[in-house]
This record gives structure tokens, C-alpha cells and sequence, in this order.
């Protein structure tokens, strides 16, 4: 066959696959795919075997349409049926993924007259009845413990982003959560599909949260080089020569990325400059999410806030500020740049050869499909919390039988007795005829709606513009009597409590100072004392 044959071959291929797909998609081709134009080749390969009910992880880079690969055949698949209470569940790791997400999907899921709602910590109440919830770990674990009845007519989860939880407590956590949904929902086989960007070991991944994964794993089709900066002035020349006009730099620390957003500023004195990480408040990072949104020009400087993918409009550069964690992480940063080509323009500041040399062999192996190992080890204090969890669900007791089957993920049934018996030693739990109940004080500590998250608390004080009393931000560790929060300067004006008065200041300042926080459950405090020294 010639070059001429071949191509005719496989357009028609093309054609015979789109045809397909819309009509096994005959509800919802035209919400979620059609209205792109032609499917991509996520959509092409994802759209059968999720539709056939199987459980899935789906591989893809950013930008590759693999929300509307997922979505569209869960909700073709539910559509057919009745639909009498909450059908799909989509689980994401962060609050404003749930509200950008709820943004994009609603109207299309209107349309098949789909009722959705977010449920997290922003936006705690939700309406019924309801077909399709968004929602994060967390708000998960609480709405079970409290209305598990939602989730009995339940047929498929989603989990997006599934990578940024993998191999952290929340990790953990969720897959307990699934373990629960699965006893909870009378529709058997309750089916999950996880959604991930590129990882080291797939197949590993899928089989610590689902049974019999199908894996699709599409990779790498866009293209990026890499051009290095030493300086910000050198990077600024580029933008001016280039006539970048959107702009994303993502750095490591908040420290540095108000830093650097103060720097640009000035540098750059005509373009907005925005400032994106997560100790800003929620209006905070909302307003620069939709200014960059409707914004022609601008620059924003984010932590990994603006990793995963929320919707910020077509992005002209991306700038690595300091080397990324991980070439998963650096694939993931350069990913959001150039959604609508498949050519990205990136770079990077180095600031000695070394850095230089990572990153080159970041990029090489990221197109060389050789991404870094994770060591995977579950977080003991999940399993605490996972208990607490479930005897607080259960106010008539929970069997030690149901306890070891929901957590036989991360641990096995006879080591559970160590910590079962620990629990009842300290107080915690309280055993009769053969059940275990929620003690007094973990009642109290559950109406609180302290036992659903394993994030550590920090000792974090709520930055308040003392001339409008609005809510800027969060500050764990030192500051000055001037410090910058939100790419500005505030002065102290008086600190109560955990709260920090302060106003506009106009002047020099240096950022305020961020403690990061421990990818460790907060339960750990609450282990059996042998088990502390194990996980030391």
C-alpha cells in the first residue's frame, strides 16, 4: 500500500470510528463531543469500555478531552436507565476543581436534564433530588457518615485528577470511601473510573482502588521545547520580543511565588500580574481564576494550585520558576499551556548547570515515557480515621467483619485488632456484644465534623484587610510588621487571636513566610503506640 493508499485508509477508519461513536452515543454525543468538532483519540479509545460498565483508568495529557471521554458515555450509560436519586458521583481533589468543573459540565448535563450540585466546605448544602454530585474526599467521608441512604441508587464514581491523590493520605482515604460506596450502593457492580495524567506504573495505580481495571493509557501528543532563562530580566526580553500576552509561572513555594509576582510587576509595570496558592482565600484565588479567564493579557505566578485542571483560558507561556518536584509534575505544569495547538512554548529559570541538567533529563524522559517510580506505603493514621468514620456512620455499632473488609486495602484484619483494642484502651471506642460504638467524645468530636479529614490542622492565622474586613488569605509561619500576601504589601494593624488585622502599605515588604504541610494523616497523633514507632 503507497503513502497515498495508506492515508485514505485510515481517514476512512477515522470516519467509520467517529460514525460509531455517535451512535453508541445517541443521547449525549452531541453535549459533550460533538459541539468540539470531530472526537479526540481519548474520546475514540475511552468511550466503549466505559460504556460496557467496566472499570477504567483513562492515561492522558492535559488538554486531551478526557473529561468529556469519561462523561460522555457515564452519562449516555445512566440515561438509558431511571433515574430516581444520585447516580454519579465525581470525586476531585480540590474545591476549585469542583466549582470550575460544575462551571463546564452544567449546561451539557442540563441539557439531559441531569441535576448537578457541588458539595464541599465552600458550598456545604446541597438540593435534592439530584442526579449528579461533584464533590472532594472529604465531603465525601462526612455525607456518608451522615446520609448514606444518598448513595444507595449509586452506579458509577468518578475520580479525577487521580494522580495528585495517589500515595498521600487522601489517597488513602478514598480508598476506603470506595470500599464503603460499594457496600452502601444496592446497584452491583458498582463501577469507578479514574482519570489521571501520565504515570510510572498504571496497571499499579488502577489496582489500589479498583478490581479488573481496564487501563487506556494515550500518550504525549503535543509538543514542547524547553528554553532557559538565567534571570527574570532575560525571561522579561523574551516577552517583549515574543509579544507573549498570557502568561502561567508556577514555582515550588508560596514564598517564592509571591516573590517572583512582585518582581514581575515590576519588571513588567503593563501587565496584570495575579498571584495563585492555596493560602489565599477562596474569593481571592476565584477573582484571579476569572480574570485570567476574560483577561487578554496577564501573568499569573501559582503553586501546584493551578497544576490540575481548572479552566484559566489559552495560556501563551509557561515559565518553571524552580524546578518542578517531578517530571510528572513538570508534565503536568507544561500541560496547561496552548490548549488549543499542539506546539507549547515553555521554559525555565536555572540558576546553576545542575538545574539545567534535571530539567533536560526531566523532558527526555517525559518523551521517552520513562516517568519516576512513586514508593508507595499506606498511612497508618488513615486507618483511625477510617474507624472513627465508620463507627460514627454506624450509631447502632460496626462489626470488627465489615471494619476489616472496608480496610483490608491498608491493612490486614489481624493487625486491625491492635488498633480496635487500642481505641477501646484510650477511650475512643466503646465494645458491646460483639459491635464497637463511637465513645462520647467521638461523638462530640464527629458532630464537630472533626473526624473526616486527614489533613493536618495548621497553626494558621486568617489575614483580614482591616478597611473592608475581607478575609485575604491564611499565614502558618512568620511575618513582619510588612509583609506581601496576594501581590501586595500589608501593614499589621493589631492581631486577636488567630486573626491578623492589616492594611494596604505602600513600600518595600517581603513575603510572608509559609510552614508547608505534612503529607501525613493528622491521626497519626491517635496510633497505637507501637505502631508510632513502626511509622517513625
Amino acid at each position: 500500500m503507497n503513502e497515498k493508499s495508506q492515508e485514505k485508509f485510515e481517514l476512512s477508519e477515522k470516519i467509520r470510528a467517529v460514525r460509531r461513536l455517535k451512535k453508541l452515543l445517541g443521547r449525549s454525543f452531541y453535549s459533550f463531543i460533538g459541539r468540539f468538532g470531530k472526537p479526540t483519540t481519548v474520546q475514540l479509545a475511552a468511550v466503549e469500555p466505559i460504556l460496557s460498565g467496566k472499570n477504567v483508568l483513562l492515561v492522558a495529557p492535559t488538554a486531551s478531552g478526557k473529561t468529556e471521554a469519561v462523561l460522555a458515555p457515564v452519562v449516555e450509560r445512566i440515561a438509558r436507565g431511571c433515574r430516581d436519586s444520585l447516580s454519579v458521583l465525581y470525586i476531585v481533589p480540590t474545591r476549585a476543581l469542583a466549582n470550575n468543573l460544575l462551571q463546564r459540565m452544567a449546561p451539557p448535563l442540563d441539557h439531559l436534564s441531569f441535576r448537578t450540585a457541588t458539595k464541599h466546605s465552600d458550598s456545604p448544602h446541597i438540593s435534592l433530588p439530584l442526579d449528579f454530585l461533584i464533590t472532594t474526599p472529604e465531603s465525601l467521608d462526612s455525607l456518608l457518615c451522615r446520609r448514606p441512604h444518598f448513595f444507595q441508587r449509586l452506579r458509577a464514581v468518578i475520580v479525577d485528577e487521580v494522580h495528585v491523590l495517589d500515595g498521600t493520605c487522601r489517597g488513602d482515604q478514598l480508598r476506603v470511601l470506595l470500599s464503603r460506596l460499594g457496600k452502601t450502593s444496592r446497584i452491583s457492580p458498582l463501577q469507578i473510573i479514574l482519570v489521571s495524567a501520565s504515570v510510572h506504573d498504571p496497571q499499579v495505580i488502577a489496582e489500589r482502588y479498583v478490581t479488573d481495571p481496564t487501563v487506556i493509557e494515550i500518550k504525549e501528543s503535543r509538543q514542547w521545547e524547553l528554553c532557559f532563562f538565567h534571570s527574570l530580566e532575560d525571561f522579561v526580553k523574551c516577552v517583549r520580543h515574543r509579544r507573549l500576552r498570557k502568561i502561567l509561572c508556577f514555582c515550588n513555594y508560596r514564598e517564592s511565588a509571591e516573590q517572583t509576582a512582585k518582581n514581575l510587576h515590576s519588571l513588567l509595570p503593563s501587565y496584570p500580574v495575579f498571584v495563585h496558592h492555596g493560602s489565599l482565600s477562596r474569593s481571592k484565588r476565584l477573582e484571579t481564576e476569572d480574570a485570567l479567564r476574560h483577561s487578554p493579557v496577564s501573568i499569573c505566578v501559582a503553586t501546584s494550585t493551578l497544576e490540575v485542571g481548572i479552566d484559566i483560558g489559552n495560556i501563551d507561556f509557561i515559565l518553571l520558576v524552580e524546578v518542578p518536584w517531578s517530571a510528572s509534575s513538570m508534565m503536568q505544569r507544561v500541560g496547561r499551556g496552548n490548549r488549543r495547538s499542539r506546539n507549547i512554548l515553555a521554559g525555565a529559570l536555572i540558576r546553576s548547570r545542575t538545574e539545567k541538567e534535571i530539567l533536560t533529563a526531566m523532558h527526555d524522559a517525559i518523551f521517552q515515557g520513562v516517568l519516576e517510580p512513586v514508593e508507595y506505603h499506606p498511612d497508618p493514621g488513615v486507618i483511625v480515621q477510617q474507624i472513627f468514620s465508620c463507627a460514627f456512620q454506624f450509631r447502632n455499632g460496626v462489626s470488627h467483619d465489615y471494619l476489616a473488609s472496608v480496610l483490608s486495602p491498608l491493612c490486614a484484619s489481624s493487625r486491625l485488632l491492635t488498633y480496635v483494642d487500642f481505641l477501646c484502651e484510650s477511650g475512643w471506642l466503646v465494645p458491646h456484644r460483639g459491635k464497637l460504638f463511637a465513645s462520647e467524645k467521638l461523638m462530640n468530636l464527629g458532630e464537630r465534623g472533626k473526624i473526616h479529614s486527614n489533613i493536618p490542622d495548621g497553626a494558621a492565622l486568617s489575614v483580614i484587610d482591616s478597611t473592608t474586613q475581607k478575609v485575604i488569605g491564611r499565614i502558618d509561619g512568620n511575618f513582619d510588621e510588612v509583609f506581601i500576601l496576594a501581590r501586595r504589601a500589608w501593614k499589621v494593624v493589631k492581631v486577636d487571636g488567630r486573626c491578623v488585622y492589616v492594611r494596604p502599605y505602600h513600600g518595600k515588604a517581603s513575603p510572608a513566610s509559609f510552614i508547608p504541610r505534612r503529607n501525613r494523616s493528622s491521626f497519626n497523633r491517635i496510633l497505637p503506640p507501637s505502631l508510632r514507632e513502626e511509622d517513625h
